[in-house]
């Protein structure tokens, strides 16, 4: 079971146990969901379930369809609820290239997150807990539907008072709705803060929500250049990668020709 206690790395083996159980747990519920959807019949629709498999970890398989081209195909996604004496932690698991490599990463939001992203986006719409952020996941972290965060390095101009948290403030993440705020490090197999290459997993924490409604223009021009910045250094390690290929497949051939 997780417990507060455990390392970064081993809360992410944890779950990765569980992941099987979770995806069969999904498939057995779907064909109760595309009934409940057709009944519905209003859209999107999302359903939350709990799950709690041998481990005794409690997960949450959430359902979504936005549309009716994804009734007999909703789309399914599952977060893990940890709790801290009176505080209550979502997390998610996930591979995170970090420095070249696909690296552990444990997402853990807080309720203060939630409460943010609740108040800004959805007001006083009364949405349970799970739901709430069910419709967060399913709106800016959905590969299918495309929308993935875009992790942006933080400045000054994004927001003056980021050295204040010190090093661990060191990104923002660019939603489809908005803008988050989180903390991050790099651990080793214990809690230990690691070196670059010693990393085994890393940690971000979601701290608060902000629309970019409420940026100023200053820190949405910061944003649009650090965003530009991103997306230039992406397309020029593919040019790399695909001249690296091609170095690669000239030595295949020579060697063949040898």
């Amino acid at each position: 079971m997780i417990v507060p206690k455990m390392s970064i790395y081993q809360i992410y083996e944890k779950i990765e146990a569980d992941k099987v159980k979770i995806g069969y747990q999904a498939q057995k519920l779907m064909p109760k969901i595309i009934k409940e959807i057709k009944q519905h019949n209003k859209f999107p629709f999302y359903k939350c379930v709990e799950y709690k498999p041998s481990s005794n970890n409690t997960h949450i398989i959430y359902f979504y369809a936005e549309n009716k081209q994804d009734v007999e195909k909703p789309m399914w996604d599952f977060f893990t609820i940890l709790f801290n004496g009176r505080q209550r932690f979502v997390l998610k698991q996930r591979c995170e290239f970090y420095n070249g490599i696909g690296t552990r990463a444990i997402k853990i939001y807080t309720s203060h997150f939630f409460q943010r992203y609740k108040e800004r986006k959805y007001h006083n719409l009364d949405l349970s807990k799970n739901e709430l952020v069910c419709r967060f996941f399913s709106k800016n972290l959905c590969f299918e539907k495309r929308t993935i965060e875009t992790p942006i390095i933080i400045n000054e101009d994004i927001n003056k008072n980021f050295q204040h948290y010190g090093s661990s403030n060191r990104w923002v993440m660019f939603v489809t709705e908005g803008l988050c705020f989180t903390r991050f490090c790099q651990y080793d197999k214990t809690w230990k803060i690691s070196e670059l290459k010693d990393t085994e997993a890393i940690l971000f924490i979601y701290t608060t929500f902000v629309t970019e409604s409420e940026l100023t223009a200053s820190q949405k021009i910061a944003l649009e250049k650090e965003y530009r910045k991103v997306y230039k250094d992406l397309y020029e390690e593919c040019l790399l990668n695909e001249e690296q290929e091609k170095i690669n497949k000239l030595r295949e051939l020579s060697r063949k020709d040898s």
